[in-house]
């Protein structure tokens, strides 16, 4: 459980003044905030495209430039800074990296298996895997979430014969 108690952390951040919120704190000063990011792992793919760049520029409230590179711009009332797709990620995971410490006696116990897009690139799939080695995990495998849907369900230890629907909306 993150630090209110709840088992889901919305992939959210937002940037309060000097201090980086993530989670139910980011999604709660949506409505106030200048500089929050939503659906950033859309630009974590190598193969982003417009209609992706538009959806996160709709849905976050900081400026997306699109030099080449995409570059978050966030303006602070002291300054403005700049982050991109990757060190947004890497913030994340270093959240999730402190929730998962606070249940564990060994912080070398920190083993991850990430879900990735079936879509995606192996050269995305190794981005994030560098965001979350660089917040502290010890990334086992990344597979793709139609696999950790159907494993999230123990569809894998099934005795008899099933069929299993796996849709992503």
């Amino acid at each position: 459980a993150n630090d209110a108690g709840d088992r889901v952390t919305p992939a959210i951040i937002a940037l309060n003044g000097s201090e980086w919120e993530i989670g139910l704190p980011a999604k709660s000063g949506q409505a106030s905030s200048k500089a929050i990011i939503k659906h950033n792992k859309r630009l974590m793919n190598c193969d982003w495209d417009e209609e992706d760049l538009s959806y996160v520029e709709t849905s976050s409230s900081c400026r997306i430039q699109n030099d080449e590179k995409i570059v978050y711009e966030f303006e602070t009332s002291e300054t403005t800074l700049y982050s991109n797709p990757d060190n947004i990620s890497t913030k994340i995971y270093a959240k999730l990296f402190t929730i998962a410490s606070h249940s564990m006696s060994n912080e070398d116990d920190l083993k991850l298996v990430l879900a990735a897009p079936l879509h995606w690139s192996n050269t995305s799939r190794e981005r994030l895997v560098k965001c979350a080695e660089l917040a502290g995990f010890d990334v086992l495998q990344v597979i793709s979430e139609p696999a950790a849907a159907i494993l999230a369900y123990n569809i894998e230890e099934a005795v008899e014969d099933v069929n299993v629907l796996v849709y992503r909306l």
